[in-house]
């Protein structure tokens, strides 16, 4: 944040978007609570809420994009963000991506998906072997 001067002058105006991108980048998963403020009046509190709710959103969709998208319509405050920051949601989107590519729900799905399809195939293929034995 203190590298970027775009992010900088973001955060001169909008104070609590630094707690905000901080909740954000923590990666807990909790439990979501929307938010309804718009963003001039968000406390400080609301803005770490609006943080803690990325992640829950990302884990309920199968791509980074879709869950950017939710995060924006559960939070007011990110959806006005979103519209005066142009340069926020790729960013945003990036890092969900990456999250969501390194995120241990993420690893355990395709080890899950992976496992099962292993699994299924054995079966058919002793399902062939079964036939061919049969019809000799």
């Amino acid at each position: 944040l203190k590298r970027s001067i775009a992010l900088q002058e973001m955060m001169a105006r909008q104070p609590a978007f630094a707690e905000m991108f901080e909740k954000a980048l923590e990666g807990n998963i909790t439990l979501t609570k929307t938010v309804t403020t718009k963003l001039d009046c968000l406390s400080v509190k609301e803005a770490r809420q609006i943080g803690k709710n990325l992640m829950p959103a990302l884990k309920s969709k199968k791509l980074a994009s879709s869950g950017i998208d939710q995060w924006r319509r559960q939070n007011f405050a990110v959806r006005e963000l979103l519209s005066q920051y142009n340069f926020l949601e790729p960013m945003f989107e990036e890092l969900a991506s990456s999250i969501v590519k390194t995120a241990p729900w993420g690893l355990m799905w395709r080890v899950c998906i992976g496992a099962i399809l292993s699994v299924t195939d054995l079966f058919t293929d002793l399902v062939v072997l079964r036939n061919f034995k049969i019809a000799g």
